[in-house]
């Protein structure tokens, strides 16, 4: 851990793509998951707490999804009626060949990045107990 970040970039909800980079000076916490999983369902719920909580204190947080472009309006459809609004949302619809979960190297769901504000890795988990931790 605090290792610098793959260079990569987001595509955003809306198709827009950010570089990790202009995430600089702010530390960032990224949320790797697929609405089609039960575990990553309930995580993002718990993630968009975090952040509504955490944001004032000028984090950055981002869930992508690994949710293939077929899925786009059921990604669309959760997000809205489990109102995760205090999060930016990132979908490619390239599934798990999505260009961040391959930068990162997420292998698993959901997976959990926190970085410094100079987009040092200084989390890599599975557990969002421990992303909360280390946000207190």
């Amino acid at each position: 851990m605090g290792k610098p970040s793959p260079k990569t970039r987001i595509t955003m909800l809306d198709g827009e793509y950010k570089a990790l980079a202009s995430y600089d000076g702010k530390r960032t916490a990224l949320f790797f998951w697929a609405q089609w999983c039960s575990f990553s369902r309930s995580r993002i719920v718990k993630f968009n707490e975090l952040a509504k909580f955490y944001k004032p204190k000028d984090i950055n947080f981002i869930a992508v999804s690994a949710d293939d472009y077929e899925k786009f309006n059921d990604l669309t459809d959760f997000i809205r009626a489990k109102e995760l609004v205090n999060v930016e949302h990132a979908f490619s619809g390239n599934g798990i060949y999505d260009e961040a979960f391959m930068a990162f190297g997420v292998s698993e769901y959901p997976s959990f990045v926190v970085m410094d504000e100079n987009l040092n890795v200084i989390l890599y988990t599975t557990d969002i107990g421990e992303v909360e931790d280390l946000l207190r």
